[in-house]
């Protein structure tokens, strides 16, 4: 779920754009299937993204904010991942280059991973930022200005909390 964006090829880029909108996930329990790749990816202004982005915001007025119950239930070595951030969730291709977030991030789920298998429990990192949650390229430039907040549970192997970026290589 995203504001503005979503983009699984990573063949364009994305200028001068702004969310002015809040992005709200309020629901009660969502559990995701036992089988296949999972993931929980919002964003202000992208929740999945593989090309370059420049010079776009989130504004006060794009919080985001999630509640509820969210049950992985992942077996054998399937991956399963949370993202939240202000601006991008998850991004993997391209810069993210002077991107800011002035909304405020606010996670009060009960997070609850299932799986017992230890490789499978190490891959479902649950992640939330003020700019990118979880990044394996470069952030120049940015800036958080909105509180980056959670009030939940979580029962799990590792979560990241951060104003830029929570999980980043």
């Amino acid at each position: 779920l995203a504001g503005a964006i979503y983009d699984a090829n990573g063949t364009g880029h994305t200028d001068n754009c702004t969310n002015n909108a809040p992005v709200k996930i309020l629901g009660s329990t969502m559990e995701n299937p036992a089988a296949g790749a999972f993931y929980y990816r919002i964003g202000g202004l992208t929740s999945f993204c593989r090309h370059a982005m420049t010079n776009c915001t989130n504004n006060a007025g794009g919080d985001v904010l999630t509640s509820g119950n969210l049950v992985n239930v992942a077996n054998g070595t399937t991956e399963r991942n949370i993202q939240v951030a202000g601006c991008v969730a998850y991004k993997t291709k391209g810069k993210i280059e002077n991107v800011d977030n002035y909304g405020d991030v606010t996670v009060n789920n009960v997070i609850t991973n299932l799986s017992t298998t230890t490789s499978v429990i190490e891959a479902q990192p649950v992640s939330f930022a003020g700019v990118c949650a979880d990044s394996s390229y470069s952030l120049v430039g940015c800036d958080n200005h909105g509180n980056v907040t959670f009030g939940g549970s979580f029962t799990g192997y590792r979560m990241y909390l951060g104003g830029i970026s929570a999980n980043g290589i």
